[in-house]
């Protein structure tokens, strides 16, 4: 049984929305009997894909809306790692991501290139690979999340498994490298292509600018305003 604090979470095509960090069970409950009447709203289409393309007795709770719980680790990075794989099989790595989570994800910073060794990079795409393996997954392009040991950059494990980019890397993949077009690269693997244009590598085409998008998400109770200081940031834009 997890302790609280913990990671409350709905695990499919939510773009982040319905997260929470769960402190008591006073709150546990009343956010379950809010996503009761939201969830499914929410995600009706993706259910009712789900229904249609799934066997359900293999994946009885794809028809389901169903939320995780996350426990919080503390002494560890965070890595995202993307690729693809072309129709037949063989698995590419396309770029490296360092994650930076502060106070239970609220404040969240996303920085490309990774500054990770090139032998632990090497590493989490090996983990990626064979993940990708085990379940037979091609002709699509995919996005994970790891965590490493900061005392140990052996010990990687992995988060979870996106079947899809990280659409809001497109603006940080152009910055930091010269010719990088996720957006073109994804239309060209749809089309049956090889060649799916150039492919971030920080060798051959790093910019030599680092890029970076911050988030800030309202992930305990309150609205984003009670987060920030809006008063002196109105202050400091006048100096």
């Amino acid at each position: 049984m997890l302790e609280y604090p913990f990671f409350f979470k709905a695990p499919e095509l939510q773009r982040s929305l319905h997260q929470y960090v769960i402190k008591d069970c006073q709150q546990l409950k009343k956010i379950v009997s809010e996503l009761r009447i939201v969830l499914p709203k929410y995600n009706a289409e993706t259910k009712y894909v789900n229904e249609y393309a799934l066997d359900l007795q293999k994946y009885p709770l794809a028809s389901k809306n169903i939320m995780i719980c996350e426990e919080f680790i503390s002494d560890c990075l965070q890595l995202n790692w993307e690729g693809w794989v072309d129709h037949q099989g063989t698995i590419f790595t396309y770029g490296f991501t360092d994650e930076i989570l502060l106070d239970y994800g609220i404040f969240s910073d996303f920085i490309m290139p990774s500054i990770l060794p090139d032998a632990v990079l090497s590493k989490a795409a090996n983990i990626c690979k064979e993940i990708l393996q085990d379940i037979s997954f091609k002709s699509s392009f995919v996005n994970i999340e790891l965590w490493i040991k900061k005392t140990n950059y052996d010990d990687i494990r992995i988060i979870e498994v996106n079947p899809r980019i990280a659409s809001s890397y497109q603006n940080q993949y152009r910055s930091s490298y010269h010719g990088a077009n996720l957006y073109h690269s994804i239309i060209k693997l749809s089309m049956g292509q090889t060649d799916i244009g150039v492919i971030p590598n920080v060798q051959t085409n790093f910019t030599g600018l680092y890029s970076c998008q911050s988030v800030i998400g309202t992930r305990c109770d309150g609205k984003i305003s009670q987060l920030l200081d809006l008063d002196k940031i109105e202050q400091e834009k006048k100096i």
